[in-house]
């Protein structure tokens, strides 16, 4: 039996809402030939409290009310007060194989019958659900007798985010969903677990599940996008985009990554898209619209220039990094993005016009001079391109020292352009 931490959140049926809190989950285990699992729970919740400590294995019956079996020196026990009461059950393997119970009441031995019997048939159940013991199992049997939907029913009924995570994560193990089932599987993750690291790990192991349709797809991400954590929204994406999918998808996960409220997560995401895009002037765009919603000059910058790193960019895409650059506050960063578009840039007055509008949006006369030289050096530009550096270098550039390093550069390169 594998039993794994969790943090279970509680949606209590009545109109009071109350939240269980794990008080410790602690995992002993002796490393030697006969080695064994000891596993205890404890929860509180206010007047109310339990305690469970299992050893070896435990199995429960098909309506989990009663044990079915225990490993060999197997035990369990639950203790569990209330205000009105105390319970005390504990079951065992004895040396003859038999299951042994034991129940106390209020501080007294019972036998083991219909009062005991009733009690653990009402609570075991919903114990079972928030601890996943036998998890694999129990998946399996409620898909045989009540199929994919009836995992989901059960799945909607736990109450530890991290039962939830484990139990979807054997439904999909078991087989493939309709989609249908994808669909509702996607809205319960969205809205039924609420820690965002169960939420990434379950959504990473499922992901490929919805990447062959893009209603699908679409459903995924808006999942995905329920998680409130920047940096398990950036693994989660990261993960999807470096799985490679269909060009559709790679586009959602590129757009889904604009509403990511930290600036470096959504860099590193555009980053990583960027990288697996090839020559998808599509996704080299969608990278675009979602770099111009970067606050930080820094992270815009470097986005514009892992872009800009691109192979045979199309036309199109450098004007469009041009846009994006002009949008950038900081001189600096702005200049570094024109600098190194200046290198790569296709000829043409149509890309000239949109470097030099971005040119203007400069402020620095040092940034603003070391952009049109950069723009001076490369060959073969026509006579209009040449008189627009110019005219924009007389306009613009305040410093006389600055002015003039321009002016030097066009006479050297392109002495028929001087005014």
């Amino acid at each position: 039996m594998k039993v794994k931490l969790m943090k279970p959140k509680i949606s209590c049926s009545s109109n009071a809402r109350r939240t269980l809190t794990i008080l410790s989950l602690l995992l002993g285990m002796a490393w030697n030939a006969c080695a064994r699992q000891t596993t205890t729970v404890q929860w509180n919740d206010g007047p109310e409290s339990m305690k469970m400590t299992i050893e070896g294995e435990i199995h429960f019956t098909d309506d989990d009310a009663d044990i079915k079996s225990v490993s060999p020196d197997g035990f369990l026990s639950i203790d569990r007060r209330t205000r009105a009461d105390r319970h005390i059950f504990e079951v065992r393997s004895s040396r003859h194989g038999t299951i042994e119970r034991n129940y106390v009441k209020d501080g007294k031995v019972e036998a083991w019958g219909p009062t005991g019997k009733a009690w653990l048939a009402q609570i075991l159940p919903q114990l079972i659900r928030d601890t996943p013991i036998d998890a694999p199992a129990r998946v399996k049997r409620i898909r045989r007798l009540k199929g994919e939907a009836g995992v989901l029913d059960e799945i909607s009924m736990i109450r530890s985010d991290g039962a939830k995570r484990i139990y979807f994560q054997e439904l999909f193990t078991g087989g493939i969903l309709s989609a249908d089932l994808l669909t509702r599987a996607a809205s319960q993750i969205g809205n039924e677990i609420h820690s965002d690291g169960d939420k990434r790990e379950v959504l990473k192991q499922i992901a490929t599940s919805y990447f062959g349709s893009a209603d699908l797809s679409a459903k995924f991400f808006t999942a995905e996008r329920t998680i409130h954590s920047d940096g398990d929204r950036k693994s989660l994406l990261t993960s999807v985009l470096t799985s490679r999918p269909a060009t559709s998808t790679l586009k959602l996960a590129i757009e889904s990554s604009a509403t990511i409220n930290s600036d470096g997560d959504k860099t590193a995401v555009l980053i990583e898209a960027i990288s697996v895009s090839g020559q998808d002037e599509a996704l080299h765009i969608a990278c675009l619209v979602t770099a111009d919603t970067i606050h930080s000059d820094g992270d815009h910058r470097r986005v514009l220039e892992a872009l800009l790193n691109k192979p045979l960019m199309s036309d199109d895409g450098v004007r469009r990094t041009l846009q994006s650059a002009a949008k950038i506050s900081s001189d600096g960063d702005k200049a570094s993005v024109l600098v190194k578009a200046a290198a790569i840039a296709p000829n043409g007055d149509a890309i000239a016009s949109g470097f030099l509008s971005a040119a203007k949006t400069i402020n620095s006369d040092g940034d603003k001079t070391r952009v049109l030289v950069a723009y001076l050096q490369r060959d073969n530009l026509s006579a209009n391109t040449v008189r627009g550096i110019q005219t924009l270098g007389h306009r613009e550039i305040h410093s006389d020292g600055d002015r003039q390093r321009l002016q030097k550069v066009i006479d050297q390169k392109y002495p028929a352009s001087r005014q």
